[in-house]
């Protein structure tokens, strides 16, 4: 079986890695919400952006950003954590490859995406 090895970084949100005009921290919050403001026009949801986690990279046609951050479900007033895939360069527009919610991470107390979310209710 052939397997994709990328060489993954984790991004300092308070360097300037990837633009001049802002941070790695807020250019990662920019992208997290529009990962989520994309999620919601989609979905019919109406999830709000709290904080970025955490942010992995690796080299591509630009940057492959993999981000994982929190976001408030209005239909039952819980934290989710959301990830995103996004590819990002400044010489072609942003592609949000794919968002939703991490499912992986159930572990916690922190209500992440479960059957009582406005997502799974609307159900589309």
């Amino acid at each position: 079986m052939f397997r994709y090895l990328f060489n993954y970084h984790l991004v300092d949100p308070k360097d300037y890695d990837f633009l001049d005009e802002l941070n790695n921290g807020e250019l990662m919050d920019k992208l997290s919400r529009e990962s989520i403001r994309r999620y919601n026009k989609d979905k019919g949801t109406e999830f709000e952006f709290v904080k970025v986690e955490k942010v992995n990279f690796h080299g591509c046609c630009g940057y492959m950003f993999l981000i994982t951050f929190q976001v408030l479900d209005p239909s039952d007033k819980q934290e989710k954590t959301f990830q995103a895939r996004v590819r990002y360069t400044t010489h072609y527009p942003t592609e949000y490859v794919f968002f939703g919610c991490d499912e992986t991470s159930k572990e916690d107390d922190k209500g992440d995406c479960d059957e009582t979310s406005k997502e799974r209710v609307k159900g589309s």
